[in-house]
């Protein structure tokens, strides 16, 4: 499990609120570079919830999939957009109830239009090609 998402629970946790503060590095090697990588570890993630891996238990089960629906949303319609149908559609319903549970209906609901309409592109690109 990646250190950063035990650090809530982490002791000696400081959380700076104000003002609001994030840091990041960027570089060629970075997983959100590489969509092989991204992917796996998009899956890691799933397991590990599923797994019950993460801290805080059932209490804080709602809070956590929170966080990684709104990390998993755009690697599944980034699969969309690289033409990987069945990746967006497998992530799309390994999460499917984690959105539900959440109210994520305008993703649940908005997720097949977008595939369709990425298909549509695709077609027709091949067409003009």
């Amino acid at each position: 499990m990646p250190t950063w998402r035990r650090l809530g629970v982490a002791p000696g946790f400081v959380q700076i609120t104000a003002p609001v503060t994030f840091a990041y590095r960027e570089h060629a090697a970075m997983v959100s570079k590489c969509h092989d990588r991204l992917l796996a570890g998009t899956w890691a993630s799933i397991r590990a919830e599923r797994a019950g891996l993460y801290p805080g238990g059932k209490a804080r089960a709602a809070e956590r999939r929170r966080i990684l629906t709104r990390h998993i949303r755009p690697v599944a319609l980034g699969c969309l957009r690289q033409g990987l149908r069945r990746d967006a559609w497998h992530l799309y319903a390994s999460t499917f109830a984690w959105n539900a549970a959440l109210g994520r209906i305008k993703y649940l609901a908005a997720f097949p239009l977008v595939a369709a309409t990425e298909e549509v592109r695709r077609v027709n690109w091949g067409r003009s090609n």
